[in-house]
C-alpha cells in the first residue's frame, strides 16, 4: 500500500513539475519585451525545474528511439533475408538452367534433334527380371509427360513411357522381352522390328533373306506404325544368320546405348504417336 501511494505521490510532483515548466516558458515569451528584467528570474527559477524534468523524461526518449530503431533495423533485416532468398532461389534456378542447357547440347549430337521439343530427366531407379527391363525417371505428368512419348539418350533409342504419376514415370526399354520397335537398315532402307530379348542384345526379324546386309550396318527407326519417331539411332549389326527352315535373316544388333549405366535420358514431348 506504501509502494503504491509512493509511486503515486511521485506521478504527481511530475504532472505538477511539468505543468510549472511550461506555465513558466510561457510567461517568459509573452512578458520578455514588457519586463526584460524578468528573464534573468525566469531563468534561474525555470533551469532547476528543467533540469529535473530532463533528467526524468530523457531516459524515455531514449529508451523509446532506441526500441524505434530496434524495430527499424528488424524491419530492415528482414527485408533483405527476403532479397537474399530469392536471389539465390534465382541463382540456383539459372545455375539449374544452365547445366540442363549445357547437358542438353553434349546429348544432342546432331541436327537431326532439332525437330524435337526434348525434357531432361534423370534415372531414379531400375527394375531387371526375365520378363521386364524398365527405369523410372524423375519427371510425370507435372512436367507434361504423357505416356507412349519416346525417350532416347545421347547414343541414341532407349524406349518409351508407359506409366505416368505426378512427379516420376517409367519408361520400358528397348532389350525390354516386351518392346519392339518398327526398325529399317539405314543403307539399304530394308525394314524390319527390333525385339527385346531381356539382354544386352537386340533381335532383328522380319528382314528376307535375300537382303543385302553386313555386320556394322547402322540400324535406325523407321517410323513404321507411328511408335517412334523416323531415323533415331538403335545399333548396329553385330551377327547375322542364315537358317535353312526360316524365310527371314536372323539378325543380333548391338545398341548404341548402354542401358546399365543410364544416368539422364530425354522424352521427346512433341511426337504424337499413332498408337490410340
Amino acid at each position: 500500500m506504501s509502494l503504491f501511494l509512493s509511486g503515486r505521490k511521485n506521478r504527481i510532483i511530475f504532472i505538477i513539475l511539468t505543468i510549472l515548466c511550461i506555465i513558466l516558458i510561457t510567461l517568459n515569451l509573452r512578458y520578455e519585451k514588457i519586463l526584460p528584467f524578468g528573464k534573468s528570474v525566469v531563468i534561474e527559477i525555470i533551469s532547476p525545474i528543467q533540469k529535473v524534468t530532463t533528467i526524468i523524461i530523457n531516459p524515455f526518449v531514449r529508451f523509446i528511439k532506441t526500441i524505434n530503431k530496434l524495430s527499424d533495423i528488424l524491419e530492415e533485416n528482414k527485408l533483405l533475408k527476403e532479397k537474399i532468398n530469392l536471389f539465390l532461389k534465382e541463382n540456383i534456378s539459372l545455375k539449374e538452367l544452365e547445366r540442363e542447357n549445357r547437358e542438353l547440347r553434349e546429348l544432342l549430337g546432331s541436327s537431326y534433334y532439332e525437330q524435337f521439343e526434348l525434357k531432361l530427366a534423370s534415372v531414379i531407379g531400375r527394375t531387371k527380371t526375365d520378363w521386364k527391363n524398365t527405369i523410372f525417371i524423375d519427371k510425370g505428368k507435372n512436367h507434361n509427360i504423357k505416356i507412349d512419348m519416346p525417350v532416347i539418350s545421347q547414343s541414341g533409342l532407349i524406349g518409351k513411357v508407359i506409366a505416368t504419376s505426378k512427379n516420376f514415370s517409367e519408361v520400358r526399354l528397348i532389350n525390354d522381352p516386351n518392346s519392339s520397335v518398327a526398325s529399317m537398315v539405314q543403307k539399304t532402307r530394308k525394314t524390319g522390328v527390333i525385339q527385346g530379348i531381356g539382354d544386352t542384345i537386340l533381335n532383328m526379324d522380319l528382314i528376307p533373306k535375300e537382303a543385302e546386309i553386313e555386320i556394322g550396318d547402322i540400324i535406325v527407326t523407321s517410323g513404321l506404325g507411328g511408335v517412334f519417331p523416323k531415323g533415331i539411332l538403335i545399333g548396329r549389326v553385330y551377327d547375322i544368320k542364315n537358317l535353312d527352315y526360316e524365310l527371314y535373316k536372323s539378325i543380333e544388333v548391338l545398341p548404341s546405348s548402354n542401358f546399365k549405366d543410364l544416368e539422364e535420358v530425354l522424352i521427346i514431348t512433341n511426337f504424337a504417336p499413332l498408337t490410340k
